[in-house]
């Protein structure tokens, strides 16, 4: 609970990040067989909530965009288990290229096609790492032969580059799906509109958060970034 000082507190929704992506996933049928591969940025409560985002709206305890996972495709809490969680990549997309690196040193590793980076910076050492040099020419080509998918958040300007049609376009091309996770482009309007609302004397929501939208190859022109 905010303490009683705080006039406005207007946040991101973190739990929301996970659920799209697990939304996302159902929607390119992810299978609760099918193995999934999670990118962690750190050990914060932030990492915890888009780790738990996904879980629970993959066990139908959480919705996206107003909807819930159909009672057909919920996961069970074995089924949770075949999803492999990374440790923290420190936000580094050094650091996650390393990892994607060893990961993939392992040719079995390659039939894993659902990978969930907690950030962008994430999701561009997976593929600069796919780029590069470091992973066998017939364990990349196996992987990318799976058309994998892969989700990041934050809208930085060098994965929407890649959702444009500008860069990596030879490793993008083969992907089944990129996309990342944004908050609404309306996110300082509204932090604007509130204020105003307050300071008019109006009753606003203490604790504002802001919903999530996925941006894709077909909308990302719509969507600013850095």
């Amino acid at each position: 609970m905010l303490a009683e000082s705080v006039v406005y507190n207007l946040k991101g929704d973190n739990e929301g990040i996970g659920a799209a992506c697990a939304s996302y996933y159902t929607e390119q049928r992810l299978k609760p067989v099918d193995a999934v591969y999670v990118y962690e940025g750190d050990t914060s409560s932030l990492t915890t909530l888009r780790d738990e985002g996904f879980t629970k709206y993959l066990t139908g305890e959480l919705e996206y965009d107003g909807k819930t996972i159909a009672d057909d495709a919920k996961w069970s809490e074995d089924d949770l288990k075949s999803i492999t969680y990374s440790g923290a990549m420190n936000w580094s997309r050094s650091d996650t290229k390393t990892a994607y690196e060893s990961l993939l040193g392992d040719a079995s590793n390659a039939d894993i096609k659902w990978f969930y980076a907690e950030d962008d910076e994430l999701a561009m050492g997976i593929l600069e790492a796919l780029q590069g040099g470091g992973i066998d020419d017939a364990t990349k080509e196996k992987f990318l032969g799976n058309a994998p998918y892969l989700t990041g958040c934050g809208g930085l300007d060098e994965l929407y580059a890649v959702l444009r049609g500008e860069s990596f376009t030879d490793i993008a091309d083969q992907f089944g799906g990129i996309v990342s996770v944004t908050y609404s482009p309306a996110m300082i309007q509204t932090a604007i509109q509130d204020m105003v609302d307050y300071l008019d004397g109006k009753d606003v929501e203490q604790d504002h958060v802001i919903a999530c939208e996925i941006v894709n190859k077909d909308n990302v022109k719509d969507y600013p970034s850095f």
